[in-house]
């Protein structure tokens, strides 16, 4: 396929947009510690807490709001 002339992004690894500095949480983790833990940390991409299990892989997702 070849790329789309124009914005160019068709040629581009997802790599180029993947971030690595997120906000990421335990299953257990009370919420009112993740808050406190969180504060004046600054993220690439911050609006989701990624939840991670003790082996480090994805639990789940939740939105920062709603905390």
């Amino acid at each position: 396929m070849e790329p789309v002339a124009g914005n160019g992004r068709r040629d581009q690894t997802i790599a180029r947009y993947t971030v690595t500095a997120v906000p990421t949480a335990g299953p257990y983790e009370r919420v009112g510690e993740l808050r406190k833990r969180l504060a004046g940390i600054r993220y690439e991409y911050a609006s989701p807490v990624f939840v991670l299990g003790s082996d480090g892989k994805l639990c789940g997702v939740i939105d920062m709001a709603g905390l």
